[in-house]
């Protein structure tokens, strides 16, 4: 179950393969139902139908997101005008997905690789990836913590800002680099 819930929320997950993997996850809880309550095999035959069609309507929602977003992307890159400043206007709208894409671009890795740097926890990942592609401190800081203005800078901004300046870009290329070989997907820009 674990397995299957992480491989089903994989975004490069060809729709084919999820369409099976949501099937067997259906059959799977649907015999474990009907095992502990094998009187209500109608109302339980409903209930997973309604939760598989609930979760194929959300990943189809997510991957035209990701899908409208990439285009958004790719287009402002084609024009020439995806740069720091989109950037940070995309970190300070909260368009984690946009933001997400164009840093995978601009740092050649896949999509997913930057999706989960930029919604992880890990500020030291975000970090990496920042000066991997040049980032100035100010672009940096802004995507880490939109909300802030500069003048408050907290602790957590304080450690950002001390592994950004101690941390060589070639390193941080290597530790891009390592995130990327720890990911499944092989897709890059």
């Amino acid at each position: 179950d674990t397995l299957t819930g992480c491989v089903g929320r994989r975004p490069a997950l060809p729709a084919p393969l999820f369409e099976k993997l949501l099937e067997a996850a259906s059959d799977a809880v649907r015999a474990a139902l009907q095992a502990e309550r094998g009187h209500e095999s109608p109302e339980i035959e409903r209930a997973v139908a309604d939760a598989a069609d609930a979760i194929r309507s959300e990943a189809a929602t997510q991957t035209q997101a990701h899908a409208a977003a990439r285009v958004r992307v790719h287009s402002l890159n084609r024009a020439g005008k995806l740069n720091w400043a989109k950037l940070e206007e995309f970190a300070k709208a909260r368009r984690s997905e946009e933001l997400a894409i164009a840093l995978a671009l601009m740092a050649k890795v896949p999509d997913e690789v930057a999706i989960g740097i930029v919604n992880g926890s890990d500020d030291n990942a975000l970090v990496a990836l920042a000066k991997a592609i040049r980032l100035p401190w100010e672009t940096t800081r802004i995507i880490i913590a939109p909300e802030c203005d500069g003048q408050a800078d907290s602790e957590r901004l304080q450690a950002c800002r001390t592994a950004f300046e101690g941390l060589p870009q070639p390193e941080a290329r290597t530790i891009l680099d390592a995130h990327v070989a720890r990911h499944p997907s092989t897709t890059t820009h």
